[in-house]
């Protein structure tokens, strides 16, 4: 969202947000994840919607080239994504353990996405809400939905169309006053949506001044990945949306008093101080250099996220830049107090290898790093050595 995730990655990364039921079932319910207040007393129901788009048809851009999508999907795939919102609304119903309540209404577009929004200069595509205006009115007019899920398809013979994760963020005017998440459909399974959801949910009740995390604070509170078996982040969602976390000996997060105080469609909660969403700062690399088949990147952790934004582009012989690799997820956390990323040779060399007018015996490479969606923090530097892609 404005952060994605999953993931996770936001990106979520594709394993952590495209858990399926099966893998879900694997989770307790009951576990014990130190709740803070009685769930019997049940806030607003949540009204949300997942929006299908069942075809696109629109030119894009990858690496300098201009290319034209029309892609569809097939009766077996609109199942398949049902399926996923019905999860969402399980798994959502599940975490909160009974202080809210949602419904979701499943809509077919048969109408196509006619253009595509770029989330940052790496070149990747999402459906903002602009790129799906006339639908929205159609099918989720203002005052409708809490929650909107667009759901779409951007495989294409033309190459695929770039995208770096499922993106969501909190209402304003263009999503009629819904939170809005935008899901491709390479991500499979409800916890996707849900990720996407508390993006878009936590920023609105920030706004009324209320302390619910963001889902990428996860390390803040002592998550730091998802479970090696289910690969899901449920644990961390669970404590978030019982409101099972301190703040400097304060309960944060989704406790009833928050899920009581009211939905997008109908604040009920009163009227609190404007609190933003969290600060993040500039990310401090410590190296940056090609290791035998690999680049190793190593910064010190930015506080209150978990996922980065990394892109290595090719340095050409004029100071000009070439074709990019970029990679949009939670870094490796586990050799000291320092985040790490990989890149491999092999992607590097074919960014190389389209990029034109570059030494192949001496392929030097540009660095940019950013915190989440946070592109004006971005740190840059040139990556120590070369790669002989010849």
């Amino acid at each position: 969202m404005h952060r994605k995730l999953w993931l996770l990655f936001v990106l979520l990364l594709l394993s952590v947000q495209g858990c399926s039921a099966e893998t879900d079932e694997t989770t307790d319910d009951e576990e014990d994840v130190g709740e803070t207040v009685d769930p019997l007393t049940v806030g607003p129901t949540w009204k949300m919607a997942t929006l299908i788009f069942t075809h696109l048809d629109t030119d894009y851009v990858s690496g300098g080239v201009k290319h034209h999508a029309k892609t569809a999907m097939g009766a077996a795939m609109i199942d398949d994504v049902k399926g996923y919102a019905d999860q969402a609304k399980t798994e959502w119903s599940k975490w909160n353990n009974g202080r809210a309540n949602a419904t979701m209404d499943k809509i077919v577009v048969s109408e196509a996405i006619r253009s595509l929004t770029k989330t940052d200069d790496a070149g990747h595509y999402w459906v903002a809400p602009e790129d799906v205006a006339a639908q929205l009115d159609k099918y989720a007019p203002p005052g409708k939905y809490d929650s909107l899920f667009v759901v779409w398809n951007p495989a294409s013979a033309n190459p695929d169309i770039p995208i770096c994760c499922a993106y969501g963020f909190g209402p304003r005017a263009a999503t009629n006053g819904a939170t809005y998440a935008a899901v491709p459909t390479a991500f499979k399974g409800g916890e996707a949506y849900v990720h996407e959801w508390l993006h878009g949910a936590g920023q609105f009740y920030r706004s009324h001044g209320l302390d619910v995390p963001d889902p990428h604070e996860n390390r803040t509170f002592g998550y730091l990945s998802g479970a090696p078996v289910t690969g899901s982040w449920s644990a961390w969602y669970k404590a978030l949306m019982r409101g099972a976390l301190l703040r400097g000996g304060t309960v944060v997060g989704y406790q009833s008093s928050v899920w009581r105080s009211g939905t997008p469609r109908k604040w009920i909660g009163g009227s609190y101080p404007a609190q933003g969403k969290p600060t993040l700062v500039q990310p401090a690399i410590r190296q940056a250099e090609t290791q035998g088949n690999w680049v190793y990147l190593e910064w010190n952790p930015v506080t209150k996220t978990s996922h980065y934004e990394a892109i290595l582009t090719i340095r050409k012989p004029d100071g000009s830049h070439g074709a990019s690799v970029s990679k949009y997820e939670e870094p490796g956390i586990d050799r000291g107090n320092f985040d790490y990323l990989y890149f491999t040779k092999a992607s590097l060399c074919d960014a190389a290898h389209r990029s034109g007018s570059v030494d192949l015996s001496a392929v030097r490479i540009g660095l940019q790093l950013w915190p989440d969606k946070q592109i004006a923090l971005a740190s840059n530097m040139n990556v120590s050595g070369t790669f002989d892609c010849r």
